[in-house]
């Protein structure tokens, strides 16, 4: 099922109460935005690009032995998470209605842009802009969702994550969820964030565990490839 349920009583806590003290554009900033001093951390993307062009051209900034087994098994934890997340976020296939689906597509057309101040490279927009509509517009009530299924069954009708998690927000913007429903895409919502932290949290050790020249040319290499990227989320 889905791993780090620690990170989720923290992260369900800090958020319910938040948004009751401080208001919702304050919450995000504290729960998702996460910014503090320091050298920023690199993905789990940025450093597998780096470790291969580095490993033939400057081996000298790759880790030593016994330091690069532990970073590959932070990789591998990071990477099951990944695998965790996308099987929570599958299940809101099974949560909406087929008619529901087409209909939040509809609505999710004029969608305006979603309000976003975090790091897309841990937490994309659309997981905290469902938990927000949730929350607004049903309150904090909770259900088991549906296990998940393999794969991504949205892919073979034309969807992707995103289409799917834009109408999930359209719809309950709009009040067009059942409130069993509402409970289940919150739990679901609150798991997806509870990984993307402890994914966030196992990429700064990872990064950590890095030299300050091997992060240099992490950074260098990822902005070259995604110059829309560069500059974002110093952490």
């Amino acid at each position: 099922m889905i791993r780090a349920r620690g990170g989720l009583a923290f992260a369900t806590a800090l958020l319910w109460i938040g948004w009751m003290r401080l208001g919702a554009p304050e919450v995000e900033r504290k729960l998702l935005e996460g910014r503090e001093l320091g050298p920023r951390t690199l993905s789990v993307d940025e450093v597998e690009q780096a470790w291969t062009e580095l490993a033939p051209a400057r081996p000298e900034l790759l880790p030593p032995a016994p330091l690069a087994r532990d970073c590959r098994t932070d990789i591998a934890e990071i990477r099951a998470m990944t695998a965790d997340e996308e099987a929570a976020v599958s299940a809101l296939w099974w949560v909406l209605e087929p008619q529901q689906r087409e209909e939040g597509r509809a609505l999710a057309a004029s969608l305006p842009p979603l309000e976003y101040v975090g790091d897309s490279r841990f937490v994309e927009p659309e997981t905290p802009a469902l938990t927000r509509a949730l929350l607004v517009t049903y309150g904090f009530r909770r259900a088991p969702y549906p296990a998940p299924g393999a794969g991504t069954p949205w892919a073979t009708e034309g969807w992707d994550r995103r289409h799917m998690m834009l109408a999930a927000i359209a719809l309950a913007r709009q009040g067009r969820l059942s409130g069993d429903q509402a409970a289940q895409l919150l739990s679901l919502t609150l798991d997806v964030l509870a990984l993307q932290r402890n994914k966030k949290a196992l990429e700064a050790r990872l990064s950590n565990r890095l030299s300050p020249g091997f992060r240099a040319a992490a950074i260098r290499r990822w902005a070259a490839r995604h110059p829309s990227e560069a500059g974002k989320g110093r952490r």
